[in-house]
């Protein structure tokens, strides 16, 4: 009897335990499934995982493919496992994880080598149904690392990434939407440069390797639409800082919907066709047609490039440095009388004197009374003179 009972215990704890295991087993799938929905829906790319397997909270993805990238090439370059620790599932019927793993990428093809380590994502938020909700499917990943990174050729580096960072977080209290960059530690061999006019001009500016970073801030409203990109800007160690801000209304939750099913219809049209053209010229004007510009200016501050190439040109016309501002003061208003904007042409001839007799920045700004539609704006680029008028253009150095 004691035996019996103890059999029929066994028996239901191993019915269990394997009923458990294929439950396991089949959310791994589904995992999977639903993961390479969201980015098709995200980033109209078909992504297919051939293996999924689950222990504990950690799922695996192998078998990784691009239907569309059938190149040996491709194949070669996603044969490699995706990690995911910490996986749990929301009640809705999603996924959560607390980080994702690629494996590390060593690949050498006609002798050029590429190294991409510690690729990291954090914070993985798959919807119960991917799609469903546009803000849900950019929540995908909050946080991405990677590097260093490098390509190798002959076995000299010729380019290298220290690291990247990518982060995004949504506030719900405010509704926005706050992401940013750094790609930072970029180094570029110029040395490899084989055309003589190039090497020529790189070696007067001292120029054998290249050394930057990229920063980029940006910060949506999802009340009413207004995308603030604070930054965008790239610095090259010894030369100078540029930086692209600018601030446009009408990008709302709906129309991000609109342009990622338009998006995901194109995925299927033959890139080459005049109907993957005019669907992109479509997906152009009904963007457009919703889009306002708040403000935008390009900012540029030196560090050394001006009076390098200063210096380049004066060497090469031989001419003094007073000489050189004196011939674009002069040159100045001869370029800017097609503007048809006097008071904006002295603005300008003042702020590039400033700046060429003592190099720290210069900046383009436009900083409209109202908010101008981009269908507008694109009307009024025939006449300059109005264009300049209606976006309150100011140009300045050294503010």
């Amino acid at each position: 009897m004691r035996l019996n009972v103890l059999t029929r215990a066994v028996l239901a704890g191993a019915a269990v335990f394997s009923l458990g295991g294929g439950a396991f087993a089949q959310d791994a799938r589904d995992f999977a499934d639903k993961f390479a929905e969201a980015i098709r829906i995200m980033a109209a790319v078909d992504v297919q995982f051939g293996s999924a397997t689950a222990d504990g909270d950690t799922i695996v993805l192998s078998g990784i493919s691009i239907p569309t990238l059938d190149s040996k090439r491709g194949a070669e370059l996603l044969d490699r496992t995706l990690t995911f620790v910490g996986v749990t599932e929301t009640p809705e019927g999603g996924y959560r994880a607390e980080s994702a793993t690629f494996d590390d990428l060593d690949y050498t093809a006609e002798g050029v080598n590429l190294v991409v380590n510690n690729v990291v994502f954090t914070d993985i938020r798959i919807a119960a149904e991917p799609g469903a909700d546009v803000l849900e499917t950019m929540l995908l990943y909050q946080g991405l690392s990677a590097g260093p990174v490098s390509v190798t050729i002959g076995g000299d580096e010729v380019f290298a990434i220290d690291s990247i960072t990518v982060d995004a977080e949504y506030d719900e209290a405010e509704n926005t939407y706050l992401s940013s960059y750094a790609i930072d530690g970029i180094y570029g061999d110029l040395s490899k440069i084989e055309d003589r006019d190039a090497t020529e001009f790189l070696d007067a500016f001292g120029l054998s390797q290249l050394n930057a970073r990229l920063d980029g801030n940006a910060m949506w409203y999802l009340d009413d639409g207004r995308m603030d990109i604070s930054e965008s800007s790239v610095t090259i160690q010894n030369l100078g800082k540029l930086n692209f801000a600018v601030e446009i209304g009408g990008y709302t939750l709906e129309l991000m919907e609109q342009i990622q099913e338009t998006s995901q219809e194109m995925a299927k049209i033959d890139p080459s066709s005049s109907e993957y053209e005019a669907r992109s010229m479509q997906m152009m004007m009904g963007m457009v047609s919703g889009l306002t510009l708040n403000s935008a200016s390009i900012r540029f501050d030196d560090d050394s490039l001006t009076t390098k190439f200063m210096e380049f040109v004066m060497e090469e016309e031989g001419i003094t440095r007073k000489e050189f501002i004196s011939g674009v003061a002069n040159m100045a208003p001869q370029m800017l009388s097609m503007l048809g904007a006097p008071a904006l042409e002295a603005q300008i001839s003042r702020a590039v004197v400033a700046y060429l007799k003592d190099p720290q920045s210069f900046e383009i700004s436009v900083n409209p009374d109202q908010a101008v539609q981009f269908l507008v704006l694109a009307g009024g680029l025939a006449n300059p003179a109005v264009a300049i008028e209606l976006l309150n253009l100011q140009v300045t150095a050294n503010e």
